[in-house]
């Protein structure tokens, strides 16, 4: 069976306790779908209400940057990480 890892920025905003989750799909998305059916609160996080996967994640596949219409294997690990926007702007620094 699959497995979804969250990130741990994303585990603590929605104040679960663990990131890794087994899933059912033959893709990412329905993979990605599995999850939000067996853990409802994940849905609001992941998904726009048009139920588009929001723009601010990044999706891998066995450590390969990936689609959502990625083909899933029965051992394979998705990773679900928040795309990183910058660092922490320091007063005065320049």
């Amino acid at each position: 069976m699959p497995k979804i890892i969250i990130s741990e920025r994303l585990i603590k905003l929605m104040n679960k306790n663990k990131c890794e989750y087994s899933v059912r799909g033959n893709n990412i998305e329905e993979c990605l779908r599995f999850l939000c059916e067996e853990q409802s609160e994940f849905e609001e996080h992941l998904f726009y209400p048009n139920k588009i996967l929001k723009s601010h994640f990044l999706i891998s596949l066995n450590d390969t940057v990936s689609s959502l219409d990625a083909k899933v294997l029965n051992d394979d690990v998705i990773e679900l990480l928040i795309a990183t926007s910058g660092g922490i702007e320091k007063k005065n620094q320049y």
